[in-house]
């Protein structure tokens, strides 16, 4: 007859993160190395273990242990002309196991990750998006989870975001209104060490393709190359996220090269355009 074993851990809210290490003492059979797995605060766990036989004299072990978490600050939502993007590796401190950082709108919020060249955040296992706030979860996913979903909305008008590395971790964030139009958005980083290609092509009539660009370590981008391929180009560099707030900067019809922004993020509208542009960091010392 098997043997089945159960217990639950749980722990209420609170600043603290559970730690549990579980592993298998007396292999009977499959084994392996220990499983590591983080409870943020307000979660629980069940575990269940089945053995073939009650006779088969296997043991497990947990070990448990409580590391304190860096809550961090709570945001509201900007509106109009200006974009809200942070950067959620700056919350992280060594003497604590995570950072946090949440949003909250009058409705619901539709994030993305911006892009940069290597995207290490999306291999961080213990990196969480949590829809609502660390006091009201309405749903709580892995990084790599919600990145699997598109698009990247929540139910509720918050979104927490939380990690224990200390990779970049850029996140863009619109109202679900903008969001649901006939702007089809997505963000990128420009970055200090590499060049930000873009390449855009209009495929989607009635629709227009909309970079968010962001430059999360302060104000100046330099757009220093840029080819036009399509007889008529349509595409726009605008002072803001896509809404009626935002002002038009540069045609890229009528632009010059190196063009530079003082500005820490723009938009680019591709209405009817085929081109590929280059943009870099801007750093003064």
């Amino acid at each position: 007859m098997p043997a089945v074993y159960s217990f639950r851990v749980a722990m209420e809210v609170s600043s603290r993160f559970l730690h549990v290490l579980i592993a298998c003492i007396r292999k009977t059979g499959i084994g392996g190395k220990p499983y590591k797995y983080i409870l943020l605060p307000g979660t629980q766990m069940s575990i269940q273990v089945i053995t073939k036989s009650v006779f088969m004299n296997s043991m497990f072990s947990i070990t448990v242990e409580y590391h304190a978490a860096k809550i961090g600050p709570t945001i509201e939502m900007k509106t109009n002309g200006e974009m809200n993007f942070f950067d959620v590796s700056t919350m992280k401190q060594e003497e604590y196991l995570y950072g946090t950082v949440t949003y909250i709108g009058l409705e619901p919020i539709h994030w993305g990750l911006a892009y940069v060249w290597d995207n290490l955040i999306t291999r961080c296992e213990d990196c969480y998006v949590i829809d609502g706030t660390i006091a009201n979860m309405t749903r709580i996913q892995t990084l790599s989870d919600a990145m699997a979903i598109v698009p990247n909305d929540n139910l509720s008008n918050a979104v927490t975001f939380m990690t224990c590395v200390d990779y970049f971790f850029g996140v863009v964030l619109n109202p679900i209104s903008e969001y649901y139009g006939k702007f089809l958005i997505y963000a990128e980083a420009v970055e200090h060490w590499f060049d930000l290609n873009i390449v855009m092509r209009n495929m989607v009539p009635g629709h227009v393709p909309t970079a968010e660009i962001v430059n999360f370590a302060g104000p100046g981008i330099l757009m220093t190359n840029l080819t036009i391929k399509s007889p008529v180009c349509k595409a726009y560099v605008i002072s803001g996220p896509p809404n009626n707030s935002s002002t038009v900067l540069l045609d890229l019809a009528n632009a010059t090269v190196p063009y530079r922004f003082d500005r820490q993020y723009f938009s680019i509208l591709n209405v009817d355009c085929e081109f590929e542009c280059t943009l870099k960091q801007i750093r003064e010392n």
